[in-house]
């Protein structure tokens, strides 16, 4: 059962507001059956597993909110959560779903000591007793834990009777306990730094951060704790804030933009936020120590290996710089990229098409993802004239980075809204781009999007190009394949140029030593001399005349040029093998006309390809 609705949960994970409607009715399910008390312990885990599958696809903040909350729900709910054992793996879900629901029922607007009986002890102290066992827990379910402690710890009537406890408690936590235990701590502390008001915060934050920077942590601890480190510390500035600038910025903090490159410009467009700078005044003032240590904390996390800890360093960075005097600002900014014209015209838009093979991977999708990322903050945080003289360079390669990036998932929604907002508003020739859409399927993104888009005139030569700059070389097998088959379908949109780049870049290549050129080479060559054929078929034309003499030699030479070197009997013999019988197939069926000498040498080759082991190679010489 559990399978059968993970797989129906799984197939909203795209557009997961389409379960809106019917959170209610399944949740009201799922709780009914946890209430009844008659119910087998294992039909109760089989009800919470089923809300976490929820939750992986809405996120455990929606579906909270569709929780009940009644006060009468808090008594059994934390006598449910003191029975059970966080030790137990196996059903972590349980201690998950309880803590979310706890994370509501926590929120009733009463005072907690209402609640208290004279059989047990303070419900308040039982409420945070169960946070703190379930934050020294090594599953799935700590995650949650951190997040009620939070939400509970910042609660008018406890932060003032149990947050300096918990406080206390939490120092000790991190100098003797487990990494495990330490990051949900460091967790909750960032989340009270989050929820809790600055005013009630301003007495605890020193002392937190003093704590926090003169612990040394072990280097294997830094692989857990990492994260929550840097994003404690952050948290804990952000909220002082106002009386280290005693009052210079006018800051309205839920609408403000973040902004991760600032670049000594002026920042226009943030909505609702109102910042007042007086440059005259920049040097008035000095900057405490602690923030200078803490910014210089996250300039170092900006290198760590973890992709978690460099995203929340660099959303650290910006929320910091964009409270501070720009004069100052300038120094981390300078530190994290360069100057911001050489970033628009050469590098940034080369990072965003960045992909290198390292031994049997590649690397760069975290690079094509940052950049992505940067285009889109530009565009929130940039007046538009600003950037108008790179908007054709921005809008050429956020296309190709949305329509050909390996790994689709890769920065897409930022890449797509990065689009529609550097691109689509800045000049009528964008426009296009706001018909880009997500496709998951990387066959679909490059014989059917790729093709939309081909369709405008400003972006097809772009595509085409870096189809084979790029694409016809990449070491993946599978994208030189497609590659290949998106080759033949833009030739019908543009066969003038696409029999240029075919004489002047394809086949020359296809004799290249380099087997990833060529065998890439070859496969395009193939497919685009059959759409010229087909082309010409169209037009009724006869193909010379179509062609022209020059490709026509230029292919018949390449044709012999490929039966002599007989490349599917050196190494990668067999991705050749595929290779030139894909060729021989497309000439056929296009019906290019050949020499008898190189039709015979053509089964020649056919025939010791028959002896490949790879079926493959066995259904195209059949075929």
């Amino acid at each position: 059962m559990t399978l059968e609705v993970a797989d129906e949960c799984n197939q909203f994970q795209e557009q997961p507001h389409l379960i809106d409607s019917h959170l209610d009715g399944l949740l009201t399910k799922i709780i009914n059956i946890i209430r009844e008390e008659g119910l087998d312990y294992e039909v109760k885990h089989v009800a919470f597993r089923c809300l976490y599958f929820i939750l992986k696809v809405r996120g455990f903040k929606v579906v909270a909110r569709h929780l009940p909350h009644e006060t009468a729900d808090l008594e059994p709910l934390l006598h449910y959560l003191e029975n059970q054992d966080p030790g137990v793996q196996l059903k972590w879900e349980i201690h998950y779903g309880l803590l979310l629901w706890l994370s509501i029922v926590v929120k009733i607007p009463f005072h907690l000591q209402r609640f208290d009986t004279s059989t047990s002890e303070p419900i308040m102290e039982r409420i945070l007793n169960v946070c703190k066992k379930y934050l020294a827990g090594t599953t799935k379910a700590q995650d949650m834990a951190f997040y009620v402690s939070a939400i509970y710890l910042t609660r008018p009537d406890v932060k003032d009777s149990y947050l300096p406890g918990f406080i206390n408690w939490a120092h000790e936590v991190l100098t003797k306990d487990s990494a495990q235990f330490k990051k949900g701590v460091l967790s909750t502390l960032a989340g009270v730094f989050k929820h809790g008001q600055r005013e009630q915060m301003m007495e605890h934050a020193h002392a937190v951060l003093r704590t926090i920077l003169t612990i040394k942590f072990q280097p294997s601890e830094l692989l857990i704790v990492k994260k929550p480190l840097v994003k404690v510390t952050q948290r804990i500035v952000i909220k002082t804030f106002h009386v280290f600038l005693n009052g210079r910025f006018d800051i309205l903090e839920t609408s403000i933009c973040l902004l991760e490159i600032p670049a000594g410009q002026q920042i226009i467009s943030c909505q609702s936020a109102a910042i007042s700078v007086n440059d005259e005044d920049d040097d008035d003032y000095g900057v405490p120590e602690e923030i200078e240590e803490v910014l210089n904390e996250i300039l170092q996390a900006l290198q760590d290996k973890n992709r978690e800890v460099q995203y929340s360093a660099a959303k650290g960075i910006g929320r910091l710089t964009s409270r501070i005097s720009k004069n100052f600002a300038d120094q981390p900014v300078m530190d994290c990229c360069c100057p911001s014209d050489c970033l628009l015209s050469c590098q940034f838009c080369g990072a965003m098409l960045y992909d290198e093979l390292r031994g049997n991977f590649s690397v760069g999708s975290a690079v094509r993802d940052a950049a992505c990322y940067l285009c889109w903050a530009l565009a929130r945080s940039y007046d538009p004239s600003l950037l108008q003289p790179f908007v054709h360079q921005l809008a050429k390669a956020l296309v190709i980075t949305t329509v050909f990036d390996r790994q689709l998932l890769t920065g897409c929604r930022f890449c797509l809204s990065g689009t529609r907002r550097s691109t689509g508003h800045f000049s009528s020739r964008h426009r296009h781009s706001d018909h880009l859409r997500l496709v998951r399927l990387r066959k679909n993104a490059y014989l059917q999007l790729s093709l939309f888009v081909a369709q405008y005139e400003e972006y097809r030569p772009h595509l085409i190009q870096h189809l084979v700059d790029r694409k016809v070389i990449h070491w993946d097998t599978v994208i030189r394949q497609l590659t290949s088959q998106a080759f033949h379908q833009m030739t019908f949109l543009d066969p003038e140029s696409m029999k240029l780049i075919l004489s002047t870049q394809i086949l020359p290549r296809c004799t290249n030593p380099e087997l990833y050129l060529r065998h890439g080479s070859i496969l395009a060559s193939g497919k685009v001399i059959s759409a010229l054929c087909q082309v010409a078929k169209d037009h009724q034309r006869r193909l010379p005349d179509e062609l022209g003499d020059v490709a026509m030699e230029s292919i018949s030479q390449t044709c012999i040029a490929i039966l002599e070197e007989r490349f599917w009997r050196r190494f990668g013999g067999d991705q050749m093998r595929i290779a030139v019988c894909n060729f021989i197939q497309d000439l056929s069926s296009g019906g290019f006309p050949l020499l008898d000498a190189v039709v015979d040498r053509w089964l020649k080759a056919l025939r010791e390809c028959l002896a490949s082991a790879d079926s493959n190679v066995h259904t195209l010489n059949t075929g």
